[in-house]
């Protein structure tokens, strides 16, 4: 597989989690990760191992109490690096802006994707937060 057809695969699996993001549909968000995915991101303190722990942080951030309810999810890709045949690295930044306009949180992020049959998928995601003030 091409580094090209790598990013195509890379730029489609981040627009099924954006759009899972802002629709609230958390099995949209699920298919951007492989089943043994490891996340770590500031709003954990400790990784989230596998399917079933990232589900439960995605479905609080996203359900009416959860920090992401309603808000508007930007990201963008500053970076890659081919590790593999079917490995990518990438970095980037994001945002998470309220309905009102007012960042909420943003930071920086790098993911380490494999894809298979044409699908990518995210295998470690880490992401870190802008300091404020």
């Amino acid at each position: 597989m091409n580094e090209a057809t790598m990013l195509d695969a890379v730029r489609a699996m981040t627009k099924r989690g954006v759009d899972g993001f802002h629709a609230g549909d958390v099995e949209g968000l699920m298919s951007i990760f492989e089943e043994d995915a490891i996340r770590l991101i500031p709003t954990e303190p400790e990784p989230l191992r596998g399917m079933d722990a990232i589900r439960k942080q995605i479905e609080d951030g996203i359900s009416p109490d959860g920090i992401a309810h309603q808000a508007q999810f930007n990201t963008s890709m500053l970076d890659h690096k081919v590790l593999g045949p079917d490995l990518i690295i990438t970095t980037g930044t994001w945002e998470l802006v309220a309905p009102d306009g007012d960042v909420i949180m943003n930071g920086y992020w790098s993911n380490v994707v494999r894809i298979k049959n044409g699908v990518a998928r995210v295998v470690l995601e880490t992401g870190g937060t802008y300091a404020s003030g």
